[in-house]
């Protein structure tokens, strides 16, 4: 064979060759559709229930607590002499509305309660605790129904010099989707 003729062969062959890697190339570029989608729940909506109740008694003037569980029975320490019934001191409750997923609920470290006429005497609740007596002030909750009620227990401190009356505060409740 002559060389014109191995040229023309040897064209030919390259020629078919790029039109196969082209070929090639143009079904590996192929394309697809991708979904996507998203999920929208309900905000969540938080409402007092019921109150947080320390109930009345006496300090005779030496400091003591008054303990309000969320779940447990209630106690006093120091001289905290408690007028009526145990059940007078109820753990004060809320309500959430909320998608059935895990919700952070948060409640202040400390809250004040004042004498509804002298503005001076106050006293102090802490160590809050949310749905169990040793859920501590931030507890991560899930809804089993679409409205579930969940308690709130804290320790009022007394420091055995308050004065006789009613004294009253509250506390914030905060819950955020986690």
């Amino acid at each position: 064979m002559d060389n014109k003729k191995k040229v023309l062969l040897t064209g030919a062959a390259l020629v078919a060759l790029s039109s196969v890697a082209v070929q090639d190339a143009q079904a590996a570029a192929n394309t697809t559709a991708i979904q996507a989608h998203a999920q929208i729940v309900a905000a969540i909506v938080v409402a007092p229930v019921a109150t947080l109740e320390f109930g009345t008694f006496s300090h005779g003037g030496v400091a003591g607590t008054v303990v309000v569980p969320p779940v447990a029975a209630p106690s006093v320490t120091g001289s905290i002499d408690h007028l009526g019934a145990s059940n007078a001191r109820v753990p004060g409750s809320f309500s959430m509305i909320a998608a059935l997923v895990p919700v952070v609920v948060t409640v202040g470290a400390t809250a004040t309660i004042t004498h509804s006429t002298n503005v001076a005497e106050t006293m102090t609740i802490n160590a809050f605790n949310i749905d169990t007596d040793a859920g501590g002030i931030s507890e991560v909750v899930t809804n089993t129904a679409a409205t579930n009620t969940y308690n709130i227990g804290a320790t009022l401190n007394v420091a055995g010099t308050e004065i006789a009356g009613t004294y009253s505060g509250s506390f914030t409740v905060t819950a955020a989707y986690q």
